[in-house]
C-alpha cells in the first residue's frame, strides 16, 4: 500500500534517553494510527481500517487491553520527564475507551470481549486489566482506577476461582465447570 505524502513537520527534539526516546515514538505512532478512530474514541484492530469487522473495526478487548498497558508503561516511563504531561493528559480519553468494554451481563460487572451485553468474556482479559489498572492506581492515586482493580478482582474471586487442578482461575465464563485451568489467567505475575 503507498501512503500519501506528507511535508515533514519539524518537531522540538526531545531530550530523552534513547530507549525512551524509541519507546515514547513508537508509543506516538501507536496511539496516532490505532486509538480513538471511531465514535468509541477506543483502539482499532488494525490500520488503515478497511471498513470490516466488528463494532467498526474497534479491536476486541484483548486488544484494547494490550493498548493500555502499554500506555500505563509508557505513563510510568516518563515519569519526570518533558513528555510526562503528554500521556497524563491522556488518562481521560484512554480510561474512557477501556471503559466501553466493562459490562453489566447476567448481574455481574467485568470486561467483555466487545463493547456490548451478552459477549463472551475471558478471565484472563480481565486479570490484565485489572494489573494495569492498580498499576495505574499506585501511579496516579487516582481512586476510578482502584475501584476498577476492585471490579476484576471481585469478578474474579467470585466467578473465576474455584480448587479444579489445586486452585486457580478458569480462562473463560463458561456454561459448566471443566478440569483445566490456563497460565494465561492462573500463572503468576513476574
Amino acid at each position: 500500500m503507498v501512503m500519501p505524502y506528507h511535508e515533514k513537520v519539524e518537531e522540538p527534539e526531545l531530550k530523552l534517553p534513547a530507549m525512551l526516546g524509541r519507546a515514547h515514538s513508537y508509543m506516538t505512532s501507536v496511539i496516532g494510527y490505532y486509538f480513538g478512530k471511531s465514535s468509541r474514541s477506543c483502539w482499532r484492530s488494525n490500520y488503515p481500517y478497511d471498513g470490516k469487522g466488528y463494532w467498526d473495526g474497534d479491536a476486541l478487548v484483548w486488544g484494547q487491553g494490550g493498548g493500555l498497558s502499554a500506555f500505563v508503561a509508557m505513563r510510568e516511563a516518563t515519569k519526570e520527564s518533558e513528555v510526562e504531561n503528554m500521556y497524563h493528559a491522556m488518562d481521560d480519553m484512554m480510561f474512557k475507551g477501556i471503559q466501553y468494554f466493562c459490562q453489566l451481563d447476567r448481574g455481574v460487572l467485568a470486561y467483555s470481549c466487545y463493547p456490548a451485553t451478552g459477549n463472551e468474556r475471558f478471565y484472563d482479559d480481565n486479570v490484565w486489566i485489572g494489573l494495569d489498572m492498580v498499576d495505574w492506581y499506585v501511579e496516579t492515586k487516582e481512586m476510578r482506577f482502584l475501584t476498577q482493580a476492585k471490579v476484576v478482582w471481585r469478578y474474579l474471586i467470585d466467578h473465576g476461582w474455584d480448587e479444579t487442578c489445586g486452585g486457580g482461575v478458569h480462562w473463560k465464563e463458561l456454561n459448566e465447570h471443566t478440569k483445566s485451568k490456563h497460565a494465561c489467567s492462573t500463572g503468576q505475575r513476574p
